[in-house]
């Protein structure tokens, strides 16, 4: 009887414990986490997640580069946590304990996996109310666009949060008129995508654009999902240094704006031009300097958009796309374009860019959006 009751109580102890345990790899809290980490025991890194009812999003850095980088996500009721960051590089893994998460990093291509970790350091808690608030303000958020998004019978140039969704499995409407990007999978079958929920799947899964035609194309699907994506994890801002500047203020623009043309030439001469650049920008200097200099000369301007020539080099035009709270940091930011076009050749290329301010007295940041 005694052995009886010996073992009875084994198997409940053996549930309760292992119920502790799931529950514990289950009931990850509502709030900020910040973690400190690394890729393949080398790459350190720090990211802070937002979790609102297994859902993520934050920004994460290198240590060596210091850069924000923008993630967004999921975590199951299993702890499994799935984490996508602006450039497509991909996190899996599972939050384990409310402690730490572990899995596997994967570049956008697919070619190079390492394993990760990262360590919980700070847990700041949310509660309930205001999180469901916070749920409803922020999906009923309008971002006002200067230039319309084309698709499928609309032009959509005010984007509501909850839109997205619906607007994903919209066809694109492209340049040429015409419907559907033709991209090469890893095993070299040729598809055709139409909307940005297909390209996304596609491009995940290790797809690219081959043609010239095709490249182009892409150019106007990557920046349709770059913007869902930021407006998917954008908050409301808290503060606004951003209310009344507008990005034709040469003094608040950082020469950092200008791209290095030795990324693209080995040429001696650009390199030292390059360089020259760079320590410019170590030392904080702006395009109102670079004008007064005849370094640049500008060519068109208006409160949302600057078009300039930098030397015999590059024709540049920066247009302003929309502004929100992107990187989460509770200030309003400022999401911009960037096209480039050599003066000497026929390369012509875009970057989406997010302009940081969070001083009336400082310059603006820059943010890079592979």
């Amino acid at each position: 009887m005694i052995r009886k009751i010996k073992i009875f109580l084994f198997i409940i102890l053996f549930f309760i414990t292992n119920k502790i345990y799931c529950d514990n790899a289950m009931d990850q809290e509502n709030g900020k986490y910040y973690f400190d980490g690394n890729i393949n025991n080398k790459y350190s890194i720090s990211m802070c997640l937002n979790l609102v009812d297994k859902k993520l999003s934050g920004i994460y850095q290198y240590m060596n580069y210091k850069k924000d980088i923008i993630i967004h996500g999921t975590l199951n009721d299993d702890g499994e946590i799935k984490l996508l960051d602006i450039n497509n590089d991909l996190f899996t893994g599972r939050f384990i304990l409310d402690k730490r998460i572990e899995g596997i990093w994967s570049k956008a291509d697919h070619k190079i996996s390492y394993p990760f970790y990262l360590t919980v350091i700070k847990k700041e808690k949310s509660d309930t109310l205001s999180i469901q608030n916070n749920i409803y303000n922020q999906s009923n958020i309008v971002f006002h666009l200067w230039e319309g998004l084309s698709f499928e019978n609309e032009i959509i140039t005010n984007i509501k949060r909850s839109d997205i969704p619906r607007l994903i499995k919209k066809k694109v409407l492209l340049f040429t008129g015409d419907y559907g990007l033709e991209l090469v999978k890893i095993d070299d079958l040729k598809i055709i995508v139409y909307t940005i929920e297909e390209y996304r799947n596609e491009i995940n899964n290790g797809a690219y654009a081959l043609t010239t035609i095709g490249i182009k194309q892409e150019e106007y699907f990557k920046k349709i999902n770059h913007i869902f994506l930021l407006f998917e994890n954008a908050q409301l801002p808290k503060k606004s240094i951003i209310k009344d500047i507008n990005i034709d203020n040469l003094n608040l623009m950082p020469v950092s704006i200008i791209p290095k043309r030795s990324s693209i030439t080995d040429d001696p001469a650009i390199k030292k031009i390059d360089l020259e650049l760079e320590q410019d920008s170590n030392k904080g200097a702006t395009l109102s300097e670079y004008l007064k200099n005849n370094k640049i000369k500008i060519i068109k301007k208006s409160k949302i958009g600057i078009n300039f020539l930098y030397g015999n080099y590059f024709d540049v035009f920066i247009s302003e796309i929309s502004r929100g709270d992107f990187n989460n940091d509770g200030f309003e930011d400022i999401l911009i374009n960037e096209n480039i076009k050599m003066i000497d050749g026929t390369l012509n290329w875009n970057e989406m860019k997010i302009l940081l301010l969070k001083s009336p007295n400082s310059k603006f940041q820059i943010l890079k959006i592979k």
